[in-house]
């Protein structure tokens, strides 16, 4: 005996036609931990954990990476979410770079394995287009930018985008053509990574945008300086890569199911009650 099991259901109509409600998909979202959620290495640090310039690389959220080599961040796992979402991840900066050196560069990043991009076909003919969305809030307005990357750091597609008004959350939405070149991960390797620029030096940007580049990219030239002054931030949740043109409502997952995801990329074993240290 077969089941058919549906998330929404409209009613019939005289014709006898079924609807089913595409924003409920499941599994349609590419992006793992998209609502900021999991923060392992965070979950002890309730203040947020300053990161100095040229440490490395921090996974503060799960998934996600602050990269910084010219200012100071505090990372932190926020309450500050949009309706219907519960954390954010928040950058303050705390050290500032006015004058961005041309190998600057001060970055959010989100890392998405190569299993989960087989369906994007990437690297060949008939790449399929993908639309990816998030939400974003600053003390800042105007417009700033970001990238869509390999691992190879030599495929790139810049974007940007605008914020209109100050301590608002706002949702972007970037839709993109597939890039039918490159060398895109279809394993167990870092897949494609999505970069929001908070500053970035000249040799990580491009005056181009909206194509995909042989290149490094990580925005436009048209970028806020974020990290200018250490009374700007810059907050993000919502995080969601699809197929196809449209932005769909967010895939809301079970927090245990999350949990276990990234739980693949990292986790730490404890005596019971013990902080969890990285």
């Amino acid at each position: 005996m077969s089941t058919l099991k549906v998330n929404s259901i409209s009613a019939l109509t005289s014709d006898a036609s079924l609807t089913i409600d595409a924003n409920q998909v499941v599994n349609k979202n590419m992006m793992v931990n998209g609502g900021m959620e999991v923060a392992q290495r965070l979950s002890f640090q309730s203040s947020g954990r300053s990161i100095a310039a040229g440490v490395g690389d921090y996974y503060g959220i799960d998934m996600f990476v602050t990269r910084n080599n010219s200012c100071t961040f505090l990372v932190s796992q926020s309450s500050d979410a949009p309706v219907g979402f519960l954390r954010s991840l928040k950058v303050d900066i705390t050290s500032a770079d006015s004058s961005l050196a041309a190998g600057d560069y001060n970055t959010i990043c989100a890392y998405i394995e190569g299993h989960d991009i087989v369906r994007t076909g990437f690297g060949a003919t008939g790449a399929k287009t993908l639309t990816l969305s998030f939400y974003i809030k600053s003390n800042l307005t105007g417009t700033f930018t970001g990238s869509i990357g390999n691992s190879s750091n030599n495929r790139s597609y810049a974007f940007d985008y605008t914020i209109s008004s100050a301590n608002t959350w706002e949702r972007k939405t970037i839709t993109f053509a597939g890039d039918t070149t490159g060398t895109w991960h279809q394993d167990n390797q870092l897949g494609l990574k999505i970069t929001w620029a908070l500053g970035v030096g000249s040799n990580f940007t491009t005056s181009t945008a909206t194509t995909w580049q042989a290149a490094e990219h990580m925005g436009t030239t048209n970028g806020q300086n974020v990290v200018a002054s250490t009374a700007n931030e810059l907050i993000l949740t919502g995080v969601q890569l699809e197929l196809g043109t449209v932005a769909t409502d967010f895939e809301h997952r079970r927090f245990g199911d999350e949990f276990k995801r990234c739980c693949r990329y990292y986790q730490k074993s404890r005596q019971y009650g013990q902080a969890n240290q990285e």
